[in-house]
């Protein structure tokens, strides 16, 4: 395997990884594969009929499943997988020798997420595996925010019915599930102790494990960590606590002690506690995501600890409310009324569905869901939901004060006072619409992947299979298509490697000045095959710029051929350049289809193709990796285009630095 995909799946090197396999061989190239690319939780199994215990025990992030093997084939198992996990809780790779079409569509409408041929090739494998190993962390990203969540707003209310006697040790042992540490260590500030350096040196915490049992430890912060977590309030992550000079634990089993997230517990003007959250050494770190769900837990429940420090009687249990949410701005949290009516409004209701608070108070639950939502009752049945079982979830568009829509993750809870009378309701709405986009994006990108690859290959077996059988003039025409196919492979291979490679930060760029003129003239050349009958104009230039040579012909590349794509044969391509004091700026501008005016605020994302080109396949990564190679250079790119008309798309990029010493030097 080539050195360049030796670190590729870093990222994701705790992810549990199951290759089902009867043929040990392929099963270990695979193996050995993934694990040369980074990853170190890989397994695999050569009996399918072992597939679905080894999943419920080990909760993998991605199956590879070969599709023929005795007992039980990967048809079988795929459609077992599918009745328990969706294929974005289970992401499947089908692997297989056999390259019948209807063996590929069989397996992709069980509900595979991609489709891999026998002989396996590295790069193939590795960055399709990165891909949906992408996709599957994101959507745990999500379902662990929302456990997050709901264990702050569960530990809110019994903490303010006075079901809660140790509001701190309730709070560390929810967080020591949440976060699958192994034990939690808290200290709580003295009353005494005004001072925010009050763990510096060695102080008793209280050490609760797993198992629930619970015993004092011995713990000395330095002034650094101190200051951090104490002093400033921010939360700390230590890949290995045990290797931390500033932080000592009086522990002689060396196992206990490995990675830890030390989170403050905020009170009224300083830090009120300290929690600690750790796993044995050799166990997966904590991400910089799994530390942000963590505190923004603390935060919230201490905002309940300060209420009832605070409050006169149970009745504040709604002052409560009322203060948290004001301090939310990512999320639209709403008190309704016992009819359905909103009683409060906060700031990220506001930001999510547009209506001041004086306009949305006292107006219904059904203001904020499409007409036909309404018709159909489903505010209502929330509403009767949440009556009789605490809680009513939604999945579904909202609709915003302008009329645009918006799709929303929405969380209904009773709120009831203490003799257990209804009081209202507590509403959650999650603005997910970037999310779904990018979700959906993903979905069409996969499915075109397929047939943008086997389009090409079709087209080269046949012409190549009719070489034989055709005169020399014909067999020219042929050779010609042959390599037209070949061309629009590499430049496939060539947007998906590049797409990797940027997302994994593996672009080594060397700027020196560069003859803009000259890297533009040599990809005209190269890209013939791809450029059909339009004429490419390059205009005269003498345009240096500070750039690396081999992502400036890359950007190139992607920009021509995409101006040829979208142009009638004929139309011709120019490519221009300007310069100032500040940079220097390459155009190419097309006269084709052009792009919808609203497609362009997102043409430049990921798998975005715009509305005008649906039809026309692709990956849409083109011009997502020109931002991308731009911006890595310095420089940046705008897109201008009219329906009918054609684009324009420029790109900035810093010039050359002075010569030292100047022009006498």
């Amino acid at each position: 395997m080539a050195s360049a995909e030796a670190g590729v799946l870093a990222p994701f090197a705790w992810s549990p990884v199951l290759i089902v396999d009867d043929d040990h061989s392929s099963a270990l190239l695979a193996l050995k594969l993934l694990l040369r690319a980074g990853l170190r939780r890989v397994d695999s199994i050569t009996d399918a009929r072992l597939v679905l215990d080894w999943v419920e025990e080990h909760d993998p992030d991605l199956v590879l499943l070969d599709l023929h093997m005795p007992f039980l084939d990967g048809f079988g198992v795929l459609a077992a997988l599918r009745e328990r996990w969706t294929s974005t809780d289970l992401p499947v790779i089908v692997l297989t020798a056999d390259n019948a079409l209807d063996a590929s569509d069989r397996a992709l409408g069980l509900g595979a997420n991609d489709f891999l041929l026998k002989p396996l090739q590295p790069t193939a494998l590795i960055h399709r595996t990165r891909n949906l190993l992408d996709m599957s962390a994101a959507h745990r990203s999500l379902h662990r925010r929302q456990r997050w969540l709901e264990e702050a707003e569960r530990f809110s209310r019994e903490l303010f019915s006075g079901e809660i006697e140790d509001p701190l040790l309730t709070m560390a042992g929810r967080a020591l599930r949440l976060a699958d540490a192994d034990r939690v260590l808290t200290v709580e500030r003295p009353a005494e102790h005004e001072q925010g350096d009050f763990l510096i040196g060695p102080q008793t915490w209280l050490d609760l494990s797993r198992t629930g049992t619970s015993t004092r430890q011995v713990v000395a912060l330095g002034q650094r960590l101190s200051a951090q977590v104490v002093e400033k309030a921010t939360p700390v992550l230590l890949e290995d606590a045990r290797a931390d000079p500033d932080l000592s634990v009086d522990d002689a089993d060396e196992s206990a002690i490995g990675p830890m997230m030390l989170l403050p517990v905020p009170g009224t003007d300083l830090t009120r506690a300290v929690i600690g959250l750790v796993r044995d050494r050799g166990r997966e770190p904590y991400s910089p995501s799994d530390l942000e769900t963590a505190h923004q837990f603390v935060t919230r429940a201490a905002i309940a600890l300060e209420l009832v420090d605070r409050r006169a009687d149970r009745k504040s249990y709604l002052d409560f409310f009322e203060i948290l949410v004001s301090q939310v701005a990512e999320y639209a949290i709403v008190r309704l009324d016992v009819e359905g009516r909103v009683a409060s409004w906060n700031v990220g209701a506001e930001r999510v569905q547009g209506y001041p608070a004086a306009e949305a108070l006292g107006q219904h639950l059904s203001l904020f869901f499409p007409d036909a939502d309404v018709r159909a009752g489903v505010p209502q049945r929330l509403l009767d939901e949440a009556t009789r079982t605490g809680r009513a979830q939604h999945e579904g568009w909202g609709v915003r004060k302008d009329g645009s829509r918006f799709w929303g993750e929405t969380s209904l809870a009773t709120l009831r006072d203490e003799r257990g009378a209804l009081i209202g309701y507590a509403q959650v709405t999650r603005d997910m619409t970037e999310s779904r986009r990018l979700e959906l994006a993903r979905e069409s990108f996969f499915a075109l992947l397929s047939h943008d690859l086997r389009t090409p290959l079709n087209s080269i077996q046949g012409f190549v299979e009719m070489l034989p059988l055709v005169d020399d003039p014909q067999r020219a025409d042929f050779i010609d298509r042959v390599q037209s196919n070949v061309g629009r492979l590499t430049m496939l291979i060539d947007n998906l490697l590049d797409h990797a490679r940027l997302r994994a930060g593996a672009v080594p760029l060397s700027p020196e000045p560069v003859d803009a003129g000259a890297v533009a003239r040599a990809c005209v050349g190269d890209l013939t095959p791809l450029l059909g009958d339009h004429e490419i104009a390059i205009e005269d230039t003498r345009l240096t710029v500070f750039a690396d040579q081999q992502a400036l012909a890359r950007v190139f590349t992607n920009l021509l051929v995409n101006a040829a794509r979208y142009s009638p044969d004929g139309r011709p391509i120019e490519v221009r350049f300007e310069e100032d004091e500040r940079c220097g700026r390459i155009v190419v501008a097309d006269h084709g289809r052009g792009i919808a005016a609203d497609d362009l605020a997102t043409i430049f994302d990921e798998f975005e193709r715009g509305s005008l080109a649906q039809a026309d396949g692709g990956s849409g990564l083109g011009l997502s990796s020109v931002r991308q190679l731009v911006a890595l250079q310095g420089g940046s790119v705008s897109i201008n285009s009219e329906p009918g008309v054609g684009t324009t798309v420029t790109v900035e990029l810093p010039l050359p630095p002075p010569v030292a010493g100047g022009a006498d030097a």
